[in-house]
């Protein structure tokens, strides 16, 4: 588990900056929500659990700051879609 963290790490860190042109983030997407999952899912507390909210939080940051946002306003969470930030995004 520590190795798969220590990747997912190294993925977040190794993409563009900000404002360089790039295509739609599918990979840091699956990663956020394969970590939320796992976040959400994991037994217990402690560290390894600590470590992969990290991993989703980074992930969510990292999205934030590429300019995507997760649900519009007024949509209940089955709903909620990743897309471009805009005027109706939830988290502006």
């Amino acid at each position: 588990m520590t190795r798969a963290i220590a990747l997912a790490t190294l993925c977040i860190l190794s993409l563009p900056a900000v404002g360089q042109q790039r295509p739609w983030p599918n990979y840091l997407i699956e990663l956020q929500g394969k970590a939320d999952e796992l976040c959400r899912g994991y037994p217990g507390e402690g560290r390894e659990r600590d470590q992969i909210c990290q991993i989703r939080d980074d992930a969510t940051r990292r999205l934030r700051s590429m300019g995507v946002c997760y649900g519009l306003r007024g949509q209940i969470s089955a709903e909620m879609r990743w897309h471009w930030c805009n005027a109706q995004s939830q988290q502006r």
